[in-house]
């Protein structure tokens, strides 16, 4: 089953607040970390190779990746924003939690609500460096009301 489009996830990461619904901790938009990792090589900013490249990565960037969960209770008939809980790449890996939301035998922690410090994931900052994802930088334009 494919994921939901990239619209569909940062106005899910956004209604969350760009926080992790399993463990509360702020996520980041991986496209602009690899951007990052790209003008500025060898700072720990991003490393394609998951779990193997923890080591190589700052420890407040490692396994903080935005990520959706699919809720396999949920029907199809639901609107695809209510079928996906976001969360981050060290839950979606390591925590039992996530099964257990996956398949609603728990429900997933509230939405923080209001996001008080405008917490972007650094997603607007994905347009602002060089080479945005032109796939990614519309749904981010749509998804914020941006040009």
């Amino acid at each position: 089953m494919a994921g939901p489009s990239e619209l569909g996830r940062i106005t899910l990461w956004k209604g969350d607040g760009w926080h992790c619904r399993v463990c509360g901790r702020p996520m980041f938009f991986a496209p602009a970390l690899e951007q990052l990792e790209g003008l500025n090589p060898g700072h720990g900013y991003f490393h394609g190779h998951g779990n193997e490249g923890d080591d190589l990565m700052l420890p407040l960037f490692a396994r903080c990746w935005a990520m959706a969960i699919h809720l396999s209770h949920a029907g199809p008939e639901e609107p695809e924003e209510s079928r996906y809980v976001s969360c981050c790449w060290e839950c979606m890996v390591t925590r039992p939690a996530v099964n257990d939301i996956r398949h609603g035998r728990t429900a997933p922690p509230p939405p923080l609500g209001d996001n008080r410090t405008g917490w972007d994931g650094f997603c607007l900052l994905h347009l602002a460096l060089p080479d945005p994802k032109p796939r990614w930088a519309k749904a981010i334009r749509a998804a914020y009301g941006l040009a």
